[in-house]
């Protein structure tokens, strides 16, 4: 079993949602360019660092559907969605963190 950088595991997290939360407001700002490289810098992070099942990845895949519907990108949105959903049914059983 490979070891955790619980640093690393933090400061994605960390990184990740200061992300999500600065592009909700550019997206309510209309900056949606903007808002999109927040959002896609946040899932590469996210995903690379947390692996791509962890409920982390699920709020940026939600986050980012909300933007790209705001984009009127309806079908990329939808898939986003559906990824976002799928890594929340996984629930608290999932072991994440050791992936």
């Amino acid at each position: 079993m490979a070891a955790v950088d619980l640093h690393a595991v933090v400061e994605a997290i960390t990184i990740a949602h200061g992300r999500l939360t600065l592009a909700g407001l550019l997206g309510s700002l209309g900056h949606y360019k903007e808002a999109e490289c927040l959002l896609n810098g946040a899932l590469t992070l996210s995903t690379k660092t947390l692996g791509p099942s962890h409920p982390v990845v699920a709020e940026v895949l939600d986050g980012y559907a909300d933007l790209l519907f705001k984009m009127n990108r309806s079908s990329a949105a939808q898939q986003l969605r559906a990824r976002s959903k799928a890594i929340a049914t996984l629930g608290a059983s999932h072991s994440y963190l050791w992936q």
